[in-house]
């Protein structure tokens, strides 16, 4: 539990900044070490994951990870979770090298459950998971994308997360 809390420590640290783009890149820097984004994007797409062209694989996982970036930028970057959130660490639960850190979080009157979903990395702790009041993200991104894969195909997911990427950044 201490990890987890050394790291929200230091995440609210960051956010307090004032916003700026070095702050941004901060935030990014200190995330990717958090994320295993790699490993999430693969989860993202579960069993289309080897029926996708080595090349697409590479671009699915970079744009994977510059969408959730940007998103989670933009979610957050006007917020001060000092103030705006309440965090209510609940438990951990460790197994060799997985575990699963569980929090509620409370938002004016909304109280959210988190679990984040957590393996050993070369002698750290990455994400690869997050389960928000039970819905796994990486599930739900799978079944858009396998959707979306069977309908149109890789290049049209490309296209429309490039699409998502440049609206975020005019924003």
């Amino acid at each position: 539990m201490a990890f987890a809390k050394d790291r929200y420590a230091e995440a609210l640290r960051l956010n307090a900044m004032a916003p700026s783009k070095e702050r941004d890149d901060k935030l990014r820097a200190y995330v990717a070490d958090l994320i295993d984004y790699d490993d999430y994007a693969i989860r993202c797409m579960g069993d289309k994951w080897p029926t996708i062209a080595p090349d697409k694989q590479v671009a699915f996982q970079k744009k994977f990870r510059e969408l959730l970036e940007l998103t989670y930028l933009k979610r957050f970057s006007d917020k001060s979770f000092k103030d705006d959130y309440k965090v209510d660490w609940d438990r951990v639960v460790k197994k060799k090298d997985s575990a699963i850190v569980s929090c509620f979080t409370q938002q004016k009157d909304v109280e959210t459950e988190f679990e984040l979903i957590l393996h050993a990395v070369d002698n750290r702790w990455q994400i690869y998971d997050t389960l928000v009041d039970g819905a796994s993200l990486a599930q739900t991104y799978q079944k858009k994308y396998a959707k979306k894969i069977d309908e149109r195909g890789i290049d049209a997911i490309l296209s429309d997360m490039q699409k998502e990427i440049d609206k975020l950044k005019k924003m």
